[in-house]
This record gives C-alpha cells, sequence and structure tokens, in this order.
C-alpha cells in the first residue's frame, strides 16, 4: 500500500458516499463484525507505513443481544494490533487496553452517534455513556485512548450500524 492509498483510505466515508453503498448492518450481527474486522485490517496496515510500532487492544461484550442476531443473546469480540498485526477473535478478553460490557440497547445508541471531529456530537456521545454507565447498562475498563494512526474506530462504528 502506498501513501496515495492511505489518503484514499482516510476518505472511507466519501468513497462510501460516491458508491451509493451504506453498508450499514444489525449492530453485534455477524456481518456487522465483519465488517468491523475488515476496517481494523486495513487501518492497521495503513497505520503501520506511518507507525511501525503502532499497538493497541479493544473489546466488547455485548449482551441482551436480540435473538435474531444472537440465539444466545451475547456477542463478544476483542482484537490486537501490534505492529500492524490484527489479531481479532469473537471472545471476551481483560487483556485489552479498552473494554466495554453492557446492554445492547444502550451500547448500539452510543455507537450510532458519528463524531466527524465534531466537540458537540462527543459531548451528546460523553453524556449518553455517563448516563447508561449510571443507570449500570455500559462498564468501561480501561483507557479510550488510542495511537492517531489508527483513526478513531467509533466513527467507523456509527457508519456501518443500522
Amino acid at each position: 500500500m502506498d501513501a496515495g492509498s492511505v489518503a484514499r483510505h482516510d476518505d472511507w466515508k466519501a468513497n462510501i458516499a460516491e458508491s451509493g453503498d451504506e453498508m450499514k448492518y444489525d449492530f453485534a450481527s455477524k456481518e456487522w463484525l465483519a465488517a468491523i474486522h475488515g476496517f481494523v485490517h486495513e487501518r492497521a496496515r495503513a497505520a503501520a507505513l506511518t507507525d511501525p510500532d503502532v499497538t493497541m487492544s479493544f473489546c466488547q461484550v455485548i449482551q441482551n443481544v436480540p435473538a435474531h442476531i444472537a440465539p444466545s443473546g451475547e456477542v463478544a469480540f476483542h482484537f490486537f494490533v501490534k505492529k500492524g498485526v490484527v489479531t481479532f477473535a469473537h471472545t471476551d478478553s481483560d487483556a485489552c487496553d479498552l473494554k466495554i460490557t453492557g446492554d445492547w440497547a444502550a451500547i448500539r445508541e452510543a455507537t450510532k452517534i458519528e463524531i466527524n471531529n465534531d466537540p458537540e456530537q462527543m459531548k451528546r456521545l460523553m453524556a449518553l455513556s455517563a448516563e447508561a454507565t449510571k443507570k449500570g447498562l455500559i462498564k468501561m475498563e480501561g483507557t479510550p485512548e488510542r495511537p492517531a494512526s489508527m483513526g478513531f474506530l467509533h466513527d467507523v462504528m456509527a457508519q456501518l450500524t443500522a
């Protein structure tokens, strides 16, 4: 992947808009997870071009998932990025930089907020997350900080969530 590819990759939202493909999936569905998995791989590859030591990890455990998405009622996934290489699994992990556990509806509502570097949208997300945490619907462990080279995964999740 050359520098031009990285620049085009960073403009993922415009590329989706041009194609007319909304690529919206049920939150936490197999299709949604596959799209997130693919994006993390692409982002890690691009990040490694400018930040060869890029490292981060994330886990999400989603409970009370509708039966048509997960008959067991739970979906978990985690990923580790180390020097541009991604390990992605459909399991829980306590070894991640950030772990979010909670109710499907509460996490979905927060996930659908697209930030786009808008401080007001970030305040909205933080307020919604704080309220859900206060109600016991969401638990966050670790730090939400991430390498700048990996971009803001939350906005990708927002774009993909129906």
